[in-house]
């Protein structure tokens, strides 16, 4: 009975042993898999199932280091971007600037003052610029606050569309809002709603041909504000809303192309949407916002 016990304690220990030894033999494997940087999981084949948790948890965290690295990248490929498109932009007209005011300054009478007035006018669509990109900052950031407030929505509309009346005039385009009279109130941030405003009827006057209709209508527990113009070019109203979006690449001097992501930013922020519809020549812009 002695020696079955003896015999016993013995295959035990052996057992344990053989155990011990695989087991420091996985950990080896384990530990030359971890100091491999080559983006592969561990091998989950290990006979202790403890061992096989902890690898599993391992494999866990390394995908979500590794999601995170690949955003990282993403993010800092997206900056590089944003800023050679920024600093392209900001140069254009900086450099016409700089030209005009020389020009200017060798120059006399009315041939001076029109250049100063060139110069002006692209002095202020760089302001334009440094403000688009001023903003995008604050929304990538998420700083910007909100300050709610009752607001009646024609009537702001209509205040826009007055002030911008000179460059409507200039584009051939009569904007048409049958509805300006209404009392449609909503309660919003003044500053974000009034940015909205002015960047759809800012894209309007730089991409309609002819035709700039506004309508205002409730709908339940919410506002439909439309926005509707003209274009024989096929616009990518998926894509029009995001950052750096032109209808033509090509085309220069008309804006940083952040007027709509601002305004799809502020409209989420608003607790509304925005989006586009194009139905042959005919581009509608619907904003949505909560009616409170």
């Amino acid at each position: 009975m002695e020696y079955l016990i003896i015999g016993i304690l013995i295959i035990i220990v052996l057992i344990l042993l053989v155990k011990l030894i695989l087991l420091k033999k996985e950990m080896r494997s384990t530990t030359a898999q971890l100091s491999k940087d080559d983006n592969r999981a561990l091998s989950v084949d290990a006979v202790d199932r403890d061992l096989n948790k902890l690898i599993a948890e391992v494999n866990n965290m390394y995908e979500h280091t590794l999601e995170i690295r690949n955003e990282s990248a993403k993010g800092e490929k997206a900056l590089r971007s944003s800023i050679s498109m920024i600093s392209h932009d900001m140069k254009t007209p900086l450099t016409s600037i700089i030209g005009y005011l020389q020009l200017a300054r060798k120059s006399e009478g009315e041939e001076a003052q029109k250049n100063i007035d060139i110069a002006l006018e692209r002095a202020k669509y760089l302001n334009e610029l440094v403000n688009d990109f001023f903003e995008v900052s604050l929304i990538d950031t998420d700083r910007y606050v909100q300050e709610p407030e009752t607001l009646n929505v024609c009537e702001l509309i209509l205040e826009e569309v007055i002030a911008l009346s000179p460059s409507f005039d200039k584009k051939g385009i009569v904007p048409k809002f049958d509805n300006s009279d209404d009392v449609i109130k909503i309660t919003t941030d003044r500053k974000m709603f009034k940015r909205i405003i002015q960047n759809l009827l800012s894209n309007c006057i730089k991409y309609s041909e002819h035709r700039a209709d506004l309508s205002v209508t409730r709908e339940g527990d919410k506002v439909r504000i439309k926005v509707i113009s003209n274009s024989s070019k096929q616009i990518d109203t998926d894509k029009m809303f995001d950052k750096f979006y032109r209808e033509d690449e090509s085309r220069t001097g008309e804006g940083s192309g952040l007027g709509m992501y601002i305004c799809k930013k502020f409209a989420e922020r608003l607790g509304g949407d925005i989006y586009a519809e194009q139905v042959e020549n005919v581009l509608t812009v619907n904003l949505v916002l909560p009616n409170n």
